[in-house]
């Protein structure tokens, strides 16, 4: 009897380190993957081996992140993960909560942020509102820090769920703006949607899969925007509202991989009559919208093509006003909305672009400024210092 036990749990652990060994070595000989399309990110690549990197602990750390990026079945054991842990009543898994109405909402807790590199980003913030309000005027520059859904929908989180207080971001730059510009203009300067979407709480202003805000989301803070600038905006009813797909799973949705519903993805269509450029000729489009991207994974793509270096917006409105947008994907929803108040509306990304500023000012003739970045990258983006150049 104790023979045939223990020869069961030999058997045992020879099939679990034959399943554990089997798995990791099919990673180590398999091609390497540069990007998952799923999660839209790069994943680790093999890290290389030097004494200095092993002494530092560098190699051990980013090893360790090139086998989970590159293992096997990698999608599937996601699934598995996330079933398992839900099952034994976990409410937040791999930094994503499953809070009410079926959303899934991403963790960021106050241990989470970067409180050196917030330090930095603020600053270079701050002196490019001030330059540019010098060289434009108050009246031309707007920034707009988005709050993400855990900040707004609070009440859909689990009881107690902790989440970083997005509301001290934007007073953390209007001090900063205050040392070169007046207390009134630094609160015009930077102008603070977080009521206007907390009040909108119970709408679908955030996708339940995706971290970004919906194009309705996105429009109610294009009424505080407008309305900042002293500009009428165009009402809701006057925009053709067209669902594009019912099908949409975001990034948030890809880091856990369960069964939940899809989003559904609306476009505002002014009716006006658009030309987007995007990247000087890499592509062209005759509208606002880029459908082609309706096929791929990456459904959000379909406003203005997606993440690139530099998208050009012409529109039929000639009064030679010209926007600059400095940008995360935050503002592709938006800018489709408040493209018609302008000839052209000018969209840089810092993360794929090494042009300066001042370069691209002058180069299009850029008459208004919008900086336009969630709260979430704001803090952690290091490409923000190409705001001074």
């Amino acid at each position: 009897m104790k023979d045939n036990k223990k020869r069961l749990n030999i058997i045992t652990c020879g099939i679990f380190c034959l399943f554990i060994f089997g798995f990791t070595i099919a990673s180590l000989v398999t091609k390497p993957k540069d990007y998952s399309e799923r999660e839209r990110r790069y994943l680790e690549q093999m890290p290389k081996f030097s004494k200095e990197a092993i002494l530092k602990g560098e190699f051990t750390s980013k090893y360790e992140t090139y086998i989970t990026d590159q293992f096997v079945g990698r999608d599937q054991w996601i699934r598995i993960k996330t079933i398992a842990e839900r099952m034994a009543g976990k409410q937040d898994i791999n930094n994503v909560y499953f809070a009410k109405d079926g959303y899934l909402i991403e963790k960021v807790e106050d241990k989470d942020i970067d409180q050196e590199q917030w330090e930095k980003n603020k600053k270079w913030i701050a002196q490019f509102l001030a330059k540019y309000e010098e060289k434009l005027g108050k009246e031309h520059v707007r920034a707009i820090l988005a709050p993400t859904a855990g900040y707004v929908l609070q009440e859909k989180l689990p009881p107690y769920a902790p989440f970083f207080d997005q509301g001290i971001i934007n007073q953390d730059i209007r001090e900063l703006l205050e040392k070169n510009v007046s207390d009134t203009v630094a609160d015009e300067l930077v102008v603070d949607v977080n009521q206007a979407l907390k009040d909108k709480s119970d709408e679908y202003i955030y996708y339940k899969t995706d971290h970004h805000w919906t194009s309705l989301g996105a429009y109610y803070a294009y009424e505080v925007w407008t309305k900042s600038l002293g500009l009428t905006p165009k009402p809701l009813n006057e925009y053709k509202q067209t669902v594009a797909t019912s099908d949409f799973y975001g990034t948030v949705y890809n880091k856990v991989n369960t069964n939940v519903s899809p989003d559904k993805i609306t476009l505002l269509d002014d009716g006006g009559e658009y030309k987007v450029n995007i990247n000087m000729g890499e592509k062209e489009l005759d509208s606002l919208f880029d459908y082609d991207q309706l096929d791929s994974v990456d459904k959000y793509s379909i406003f203005l093509g997606g993440n690139n270096a530099l998208v050009q917006v012409t529109s039929g409105n000639k009064n030679g006003k010209k926007l600059l947008v400095v940008k995360d994907s935050y503002a592709h929803t938006m800018v489709p909305i408040l493209a018609h108040h302008f000839e052209e509306v000018v969209l840089v990304d810092l993360r794929h672009l090494n042009m300066g500023m001042e370069a691209i000012v002058d180069q299009f003739g850029i008459t208004d400024v919008l900086l336009l970045y969630n709260d979430s990258s704001v803090m952690s983006d290091k490409n923000l210092v190409k705001l001074t150049k």
